[in-house]
């Protein structure tokens, strides 16, 4: 396991897992049990002596008289709301909801298709895109900008600081120079939105921060430390994970061309084909988890203090639960994925990363005609985070009006 192989395609190697039983232990990461069912999983996820195992979980892998460099980056992702637990998680993920809700998200989806409409009109007459470039990277860093209301000019910088976040927190072996650059990354993140911040204390507006900085003036939120660790999560979380789900949707449907061309043919079928994308392959393969006290699990001791994986996308195809888990079927029978976890710790952006996904997706079939691969896909060197570096398409080029008036003249 965690070989050129497994990077390549894990998918053998889960399904091995789910055949040869509920609990494996595996020296990654200092060992930890991996949890690959997926029943299992969407019990664990509840279960309240699991806990999210952020604080100190990074820098136990690097040498001790390197664990410094690490310092500001765990005192920053301990204050995120996927590194909290308890009533303090619970208090905040209530005033955050509140951004939330579907019908908020709805409310910008008009924005959404127009940035991504924007997008393709870059190169929809040149008749080739490197789609995680040129679309990918960029559509979700825009979204988020919006909805934090900072300038989508800055979203190179985005895209720079996720890239160093993401690939820290994808390796196997993490070195001292992805320790500085993740570190380094989140520093200038957190502090990127302190003016910010402050100039939205001065003069509110409508965006996430403002609500944010509202509730915590009614005493809701314990400090601003707190409040800017949330737009670096908002920042890294709400970009990383989106990109990486419109590569990996786009690569399954190139790869499965009778899907793709079903859903040109039926756009209307844009709903089941996100769920099959989220559920196929998935950008974040599996996430930790810290054992707060003795239990048993599948006949297995679990000591306290050990770690567990929840391998979110083993659970995906587990054929108990998903028939013929390794076809990739946009009409399959809706089930829920175990991509965006369960329980109290539910990714918290769902619904705008489904939304965007199917925004992306419905337009890039729609717009693009005979969408195929133009040369070799390259995926991140990553064994916990599944996501192209480099993903060529070439399509017909799209005529401009002006160009059918000067055909039709000629």
């Amino acid at each position: 396991m965690f070989d050129a192989n497994f990077i390549a395609d894990p998918y053998p190697t889960y399904q091995q897992m789910l055949a040869d039983g509920r609990i494996h232990w595996l020296d990654f990461g200092g060992g930890a049990w991996f949890i690959p069912h997926y029943a299992d999983v969407m019990t664990l996820l509840r279960n309240p002596h699991l806990v999210t195992a952020l604080s100190g979980a990074f820098s136990r892998h690097l040498p001790e008289a390197d664990r410094h460099e690490l310092d500001d980056f765990e005192d920053t992702v301990k204050l995120w709301i996927s590194g909290m637990n308890g009533d303090e998680h619970l208090r905040l993920r209530r005033l955050l909801n509140k951004a939330f809700t579907p019908r908020i998200i709805e409310a910008i989806r008009p924005q959404v298709q127009q940035l991504t409409d924007e997008l393709i009109d870059t190169f929809d007459a040149q008749g080739e895109v490197e789609l995680m470039r040129q679309f990918a990277h960029q559509l979700p860093a825009l979204v988020i900008a919006q909805l934090l209301d900072v300038p989508p000019e800055d979203r190179d910088r985005f895209v720079h600081w996720s890239d160093a976040i993401g690939e820290f927190f994808g390796s196997p072996q993490i070195t001292i120079p992805q320790a500085r650059g993740a570190s380094q990354a989140l520093v200038a993140m957190r502090e990127y939105f302190r003016p910010i911040v402050a100039e939205r204390r001065r003069q509110p507006g409508e965006d996430l921060i403002s609500l944010m900085i509202a509730v915590e003036e009614q005493g809701e939120m314990v400090t601003e430390d707190q409040l800017l660790a949330q737009c670096s999560l908002f920042l890294f979380g709400g970009h990383e994970t989106t990109r990486n789900l419109i590569g990996n949707g786009m690569k399954a449907l190139l790869d499965n061309p009778d899907q793709l061309a079903l859903l040109r043919q039926n756009p209307q079928l844009i709903q089941g084909a996100v769920e099959e994308i989220v559920r196929y392959d998935i950008p974040i393969q599996f996430i930790p988890r810290l054992v707060d006290a003795d239990l048993e699990v599948a006949g297995q001791q679990i000591k306290q203090g050990q770690i567990m994986q929840i391998v979110l996308a083993a659970a995906n195809r587990d054929g108990a639960e998903f028939p013929d888990p390794d076809r990739f079927d946009i009409t399959r029978s809706y089930k829920r994925s175990a991509t965006f976890g369960f329980g109290p710790h539910i990714c918290l952006g769902l619904p705008l990363a489904m939304m965007e996904l199917e925004i992306a997706i419905s337009t890039l079939v729609q717009r693009l005609p005979n969408l195929r691969l133009a040369g070799a896909a390259e995926r991140l060197p990553s064994v916990a985070l599944r996501a192209f570096h480099v993903l060529p398409l070439a399509f017909d080029p799209v005529q401009s009006p002006a160009d059918e008036t000067q055909t039709t003249a000629a």
